[in-house]
């Protein structure tokens, strides 16, 4: 934006305009976040029903997801062994978590993001902490355990998020980790479990690879 005093320019001043697009997904309304990498997120964690307002805020936790579920399927962990038997290795669901075009677990143009772009994420934020300053602001909420109870371990404590990455034969997949001010990991966690998720854009706009540091 130019400034201007009797038809001369005096002043040029940078003016950036955020806007954060409402998205619709099976009830829940979300909105996008861009963070430090210049890539668009959606604002909250799927199945959370607001942005977390705080580190251990428990109404920004959302669902605890087994991997490569979908959001309709049942998300109450009761077994100690994988959900599906048909895909040992993993590629049916991972394929399915990062098409975009499914819906499957994410909204349309929306998909689970891979280790390498978590690992982008992480290296901007200083532990945990920095995670919920983050403009992603993500918060721990524990996982759930894949036991016969299924119940909530750790919340307020520590955060694991699926992400589509498969390890070897499959038995492990990639998760982000973080708690306290312990170093913020990815590395293989079993399948079975019921971990947060949060979905990124799938396309990178031209603006956003103007924005990355």
């Amino acid at each position: 934006m130019q400034i201007t005093k009797n038809g001369a320019v005096t002043k040029t001043v940078t003016v950036a305009i955020t806007v954060s697009e409402v998205i619709t997904y099976n009830g829940l309304s979300y909105q996008t976040a861009q963070s430090a990498t210049g890539r668009v997120w959606l604002d909250r964690n799927i199945g959370a029903s607001r942005v977390c307002t705080a580190f251990d805020d428990s109404a920004c936790y959302g669902g605890y997801y087994q991997w490569g579920k979908g959001v309709n399927d049942d998300f109450t962990v009761t077994s100690a062994v994988d959900w599906r038997t048909d895909d040992n290795d993993g590629a049916i669901r991972s394929a399915l978590w990062a098409d975009s075009t499914s819906g499957t677990i994410c909204p349309v143009g929306y998909r689970v993001p891979t280790q390498g772009e978590v690992d982008a994420e992480r290296n901007t934020w200083d532990f945990s902490v920095g995670a919920f300053a983050s403009p992603l602001k993500f918060g721990v909420a524990g996982y759930r355990q894949s036991t016969s109870t299924g119940g909530i371990e750790r919340p307020g404590r520590t955060a694991f998020y699926f992400i589509t990455t498969v390890l070897g034969g499959g038995s492990s997949v990639v998760s982000l980790s973080f708690s306290g001010s312990t170093e913020i990991t990815s590395s293989g966690n079993h399948r079975s479990r019921g971990y947060l998720v949060r979905c990124i854009q799938s396309t990178i706009t031209l603006l956003q690879l103007q924005s990355s540091p």
